[in-house]
């Protein structure tokens, strides 16, 4: 990789191969204060991962700035903004432009702006691949003991990249972007179908609350699970899927294990289209329909009812936050299955059960179809990016 100076994919028009050089070249450090306070901290930015320079407030709903704004960096759009922050697929930091408005970031914020020589937003591109990322920044980044990032702005420009001509850049550009904008309407479309769903199962939900309700425990069986002792590797070497509470919706598991495990524990069975209920961890109160038999711990419940699978389903998944803010105040706590047992469902024939379900399952089956597309969107883009870059 070191020696290659031309891409795999390559438009037509270009030839020749392309120059290796030391960042510098290409971009320059900006050292603007907001020593004048002309930008307050409705006009604080951020730095995501994916959704790139963002504004602190509308992205995450509040501020985090510090008590005085005029030591912040200036960053004027189309600049490039360096955080020193590490994230799981980029633990040197990420390198994002800034596309939307003008405004500062606190000074864990490196701020840069392109030269003549280079279109930003091919840099930006550049370094969205976690493996470029990381290949060029991992040799001028030094980690201190609190995982703290320590580098020098200017030296963060001192690694070496291979990039085209100007006009080079900005076809690869112009055509990422054009990627970039079916992606975008994509998720539009998951955001829409979304929104139309939270409308009908407000609709639909509401005007069920009038019936007679009955407690799901006297409708249902439930039981959990358990886990074979962890220090015996042999018991995880098998073919049964043990299915955790962050996995009850997936069709794989990281984790299988042996017969042996499931009898010489508290794991128990569930089939394919049983009803499965997160109890533990940052998955409480997520609902699913098992999508593979396997075994399950002790943070998963497993409920069969003589609901309507489907309907029960879609009715704890829209009753999740109410349930959870009831049960689990500050975020403390498990649920229960004498909790789950408690809780009240709608007392409809089945017919109705049925006839709702299939209205919102219906729904699903259109944002899981948009999902899908949205991955392999996704997924065209990081190939694209592999094989256009050097």
């Amino acid at each position: 990789m070191k020696d290659q100076l031309v891409p795999e994919l390559r438009f037509s028009e270009f030839e020749g191969e392309w120059e290796r050089r030391t960042l510098n070249h290409f971009l320059s450090v900006i050292k603007t204060k907001n020593k004048d306070g002309k930008f307050k901290r409705n006009q604080v930015l951020s730095v995501a991962a994916e959704a790139g320079v963002v504004n602190q407030i509308e992205y995450h709903g509040r501020s985090y700035a510090g008590k005085s704004l005029l030591p912040y960096n200036v960053v004027e759009v189309g600049d490039l903004v360096y955080t020193k922050s590490p994230l799981k697929a980029y633990p040197y930091g990420i390198v994002k432009k800034n596309s939307t408005k003008a405004g500062v970031v606190s000074t864990l914020y490196a701020v840069y702006r392109p030269k003549s020589t280079v279109s930003a937003t091919f840099v930006d591109y550049y370094f969205y691949l976690p493996s470029n990322a990381n290949r060029y920044l991992k040799p001028l980044v030094n980690i201190g003991a609190k995982n703290d990032m320590k580098v020098n702005n200017a030296t963060v420009l001192t690694g070496k990249v291979v990039y085209p001509t100007l006009p080079e850049q900005q076809k690869i550009a112009n055509f990422l972007s054009l990627v970039d904008q079916r992606l975008a309407v994509a998720q539009v479309k998951i955001e829409a179908l979304e929104k139309w769903k939270s409308s009908i199962s407000n609709r639909l939900f509401t005007e069920i609350n009038q019936y007679d309700k009955i407690k799901l425990g006297t409708i249902s069986k439930m039981f959990s699970g358990g886990t074979p002792e962890s220090t015996r590797r042999e018991l995880y070497v098998g073919i049964i899927p043990f299915i955790k509470s962050g996995e009850i919706s997936q069709t794989t598991t990281k984790y299988k294990i042996s017969e042996e495990a499931l009898n010489q524990s508290s794991a128990k069975m569930v089939k394919e289209g049983d009803l499965l209920y997160a109890l533990y961890g940052a998955t409480s109160g997520e609902t699913s329909i098992a999508k593979i038999s396997g075994a399950i711990n002790q943070a998963v419940l497993c409920i069969r009812s003589d609901c309507d699978t489907q309907f029960l389903c879609q009715f704890l998944r829209y009753n999740k936050e109410r349930i959870v803010t009831k049960y689990l105040q500050g975020g403390q706590g498990n649920l229960s299955a004498k909790i789950v047992k408690s809780i009240k469902v709608p007392n409809l024939e089945k017919s109705e059960q049925t006839r709702i379900a299939t209205i919102l399952t219906s729904i699903d089956a259109r944002i899981a179809a948009a999902q899908k597309e949205v991955t392999g969107w996704e997924n065209w883009k990081r190939g694209l990016l592999q094989k256009l870059l050097v």
